[in-house]
């Protein structure tokens, strides 16, 4: 590793450690894209802790005959495509263990469902499109493949000609743009809101999206497709751990607390969400998941994403 490559990455994990304002997430944004690309975040407060509501001792990889029979079934395997932010998309390994939920989700399928991540690291429903990430999905999306949209965080910064959008108008444009790729493919669209942030006030976890959450409810109630509520499940949960323990869900580094991004245990925490609302919409068979009982490790996760 050359000098400039090391102070990058050492300049990219000291504003990911301070945890206040936009997180630095430049270093893994794609070619092409100027240093501001990052995931937004609320203050954080509190330690972290155990999560005793979670199945965290577990034994993460036994899944033994869990795709039996999946393998020997005639019929052929659905795709998962991820369209979002941060939060889901795939890090690289400078950035570890900070993980999205994306990177947890392939450790709750079967065969039968293949997961494509094409979230990508400081991108809002705006940017997204403009930079042309939603046409490579549209390039190869097929008629049996569901794509998962979910932004918000970053549509949120304001001032930000490149990302910023209004919750009522521009974002649910966005959105919609998305539901017409996956239309036009015959794919099966599903909207999520954004995942909740960890801010503390006065003791209490708090809601820190807004209207965007709502706006994205409101489209999927006019266009008639499937809603994962992310935002509220999210907040819920945070508010069962509390202040504390909600802190293990979220990346940490050097005692300081990203409020944005997750831990292993936070994606994986959010990855079983996906899968049970999935479950939930009826947009999936039972049998394209396994071991909702238990919680991924360090291994079961990779940051092999490539050198940017």
């Amino acid at each position: 590793m050359d000098e400039q490559t090391a102070v990058t990455r050492r300049t990219a994990l000291g504003a990911l450690a301070a945890g206040a304002g936009v997180v630095g997430l430049a270093a893994c944004a794609p070619r092409g894209t100027t240093p501001d690309d990052a995931g937004t975040a609320g203050s954080a407060a509190g330690d972290t802790a155990p999560d005793g509501a979670s199945p965290d001792d577990a034994s993460p990889d036994d899944a033994s005959g869990d795709d039996a029979g999946a393998e020997e079934s005639a019929g052929s395997s659905r795709r998962l495509v991820i369209a979002g932010d941060s939060t889901a998309a795939e890090k690289p390994d400078y950035l570890y263990p900070m993980a999205g939920w994306g990177m947890a989700l392939p450790f709750y399928t079967t065969s039968r469902l293949r997961v494509e991540n094409r979230a990508q690291n400081g991108r809002s429903s705006k940017s997204f499109i403009a930079e042309g990430h939603l046409a490579g999905i549209a390039e190869d999306l097929g008629g049996d493949d569901v794509l998962v949209i979910q932004f918000g965080h970053n549509d949120e910064i304001p001032d930000d000609a490149r990302r910023s959008t209004e919750p009522w108008s521009t974002f649910q444009q966005m959105l919609r743009e998305h539901l017409d790729v996956a239309r036009a493919a015959g794919a099966e669209p599903v909207l999520a809101t954004p995942t909740e942030r960890r801010r503390i006030v006065d003791g209490e976890l708090v809601a820190t999206h807004g209207d965007y959450p709502d706006a994205v409810r409101a489209v999927a109630e006019e266009e008639g497709v499937a809603l994962l509520d992310l935002q509220r499940r999210t907040l819920e949960r945070w508010r069962e751990l509390g202040p504390e323990k909600s802190g293990r869900c979220f990346h940490s580094r050097d005692g300081q607390q990203d409020p944005t991004h997750f831990s292993v245990h936070g994606a994986g925490v959010v990855a079983r969400m996906v899968a049970e609302g999935l479950l939930d919409l009826g947009v999936v068979r039972s049998t394209v998941f396994r071991r909702l009982d238990r919680a991924p490790a360090e291994e079961d996760l990779s940051w092999d994403l490539e050198e940017l």
